[in-house]
């Protein structure tokens, strides 16, 4: 109790009452089967894999500040009208 009181930074009183609280709404029922923790991993696994986006270490690119336009395939100036 004394750890989450310094992570939380709440009294001893509030902790157990809404640790009460949160007990009482799973219905004092912490245990769940094999099988449903299985699926449930499954499930998350397969979410993750399916997961589409940048990685979060992947380097930003950004485009570039620039006045001039340049054609994309030879990266010469184009000249302005």
């Amino acid at each position: 109790m004394k750890n989450w009181q310094i992570i939380s930074g709440l009294h001893a009183k509030d902790l157990s009452l809404m640790e009460r609280w949160c007990l009482g709404k799973l219905n004092y029922e912490l245990a769940i089967p094999y099988d449903e923790l299985l699926l449930w991993e499954t499930n998350t696994l397969m979410k993750a894999k399916l997961r589409v986006g940048t990685p979060a270490n992947a380097p930003v690119k950004r485009p570039r500040e620039s006045d001039n336009d340049y054609d994309a395939n030879s990266w010469k100036q184009i000249k302005s009208c």
